[in-house]
């Protein structure tokens, strides 16, 4: 499923520029000794200061609850986290109540303000990123 990862990041590249960053030191965490690694981070348009963390999950649930536990720990004051819906997730209501859900759970008000949004993304594209662009000549 990094194919799922490998949009997500390439769509957060192409609107963002500059400002996304899967590869920014500050997209980890360390949790007692255990360091969670985030899908990457936005930062204000000088780069100096980070804005948002980001999670892309697109798996299962416990896989979307770990990433909502990473950034409710990462210090960002707004967090991001974006489900691709590849699997049978649910509509696109139940993901969304069930994160925001999860989020007040563990979170509360105390941790930044938490946004999640449903991307579908159709299976020939999924397909077709993939697929790397020499092979495609052949």
């Amino acid at each position: 499923m990094g194919n799922h990862d490998d949009y997500g990041k390439g769509l957060m590249a192409n609107l963002l520029g500059a400002r996304w960053s899967s590869y920014d030191y500050r997209h980890s965490i360390d949790e007692a000794g255990g360091i969670a690694y985030l899908d990457g981070v936005i930062t204000a348009p000088d780069g100096q200061k980070i804005e948002c963390a980001v999670e892309i999950e697109a798996r299962v649930y416990k896989q979307i609850h770990g990433a909502i536990v990473d950034l409710a720990l990462h210090p960002a004051p707004k967090k991001l986290l974006i489900v691709i819906k590849a699997q049978s997730l649910g509509s696109e209501n139940k993901i969304k109540k069930h994160c925001e859900y999860v989020w007040q759970q563990i979170a509360g008000n105390f941790h930044g303000l938490f946004v999640v949004t449903v991307l579908k993304v159709p299976g020939m594209l999924l397909l077709l990123s993939s697929i790397s662009r020499p092979s495609l000549h052949r």
